[in-house]
């Protein structure tokens, strides 16, 4: 298999896949996890604790207001290095509308409950690049409704340095037909990121999303704009 001419064209199709959209949106993902090495480092449990914030009404400020608040469980069993086995059993979330009219800043909160697996293969193109490949499906649980939510990841990593890495990737996201949600295409997500170790124990990571998605309050799409900052602690 030509990885180098598949990644040529990742690259031309992550520029033209990005939709033309008609509103937008500013927000800050920030999130931490909390992880566990339960055996021989190739099975470990994330906690993960994550807070999403967006601009209030007719302001950029992607501080302003609250979007979400999230607690996932994730269990991993690394296979070898370039494939990884991924499980979360129980998630929450909790979030608010994408604030498009003043009255959204007021509106009422949605709980959520998922189930995910997944599974991660990063094939290596040289010493230093790898292709990474993840399909995903959740089961996304709201009070009396659930739905089937694919996720299709593919992009690039190149590491540098031992301690530093950067990422490019897209991720697609396709509901399953059912009569809770009417629209197969969820979003599209274009992320780039730089990952740093700053110990054995701890990495950070930051990065920049673009994600154009449609909206399940407005018949409309839009395209976020979300700065990203992770942290992860891992307890061996």
């Amino acid at each position: 298999m030509n990885f180098k001419l598949i990644a040529k064209w990742l690259l031309i199709g992550f520029v033209h896949l990005q939709p033309i959209y008609s509103q937008e949106h500013t927000n800050a993902w920030l999130r931490s996890t909390l992880r566990l090495s339960l055996y021989h480092h190739k099975v470990y449990l994330d906690n993960e604790f994550q807070h999403r914030r967006q601009n209030g009404f007719e302001n950029n400020n992607p501080l302003d207001k609250s979007m979400l608040n999230s607690y996932r469980i994730w269990i991993h069993y690394q296979i070898n290095k370039n494939n990884k086995l991924s499980i979360s059993p129980f998630s929450y979330f909790s979030s608010h509308p994408l604030i498009v009219e003043q009255k959204d800043e007021q509106a009422n909160i949605r709980s959520e409950k998922r189930f995910a697996i997944a599974y991660l293969w990063t094939p290596n193109l040289t010493t230093k690049v790898k292709f990474i490949v993840r399909p995903a499906i959740e089961l996304r649980m709201f009070n009396n409704n659930f739905l089937f939510r694919t996720r299709y990841r593919i992009g690039l990593t190149y590491q540098p340095y031992e301690k530093m890495r950067f990422v490019f990737y897209g991720e697609s996201f396709l509901h399953c037909p059912s009569g809770f949600e009417n629209n197969i295409f969820d979003q599209l997500r274009t992320v780039a990121m730089l990952e740093c170790k700053i110990s054995k124990s701890l990495k950070i990571e930051l990065g920049f999303m673009s994600a154009f998605r449609q909206s399940t309050f407005y018949e409309s799409q839009w395209n976020e704009r979300n700065i990203l900052a992770y942290l992860t602690y891992t307890i061996r």
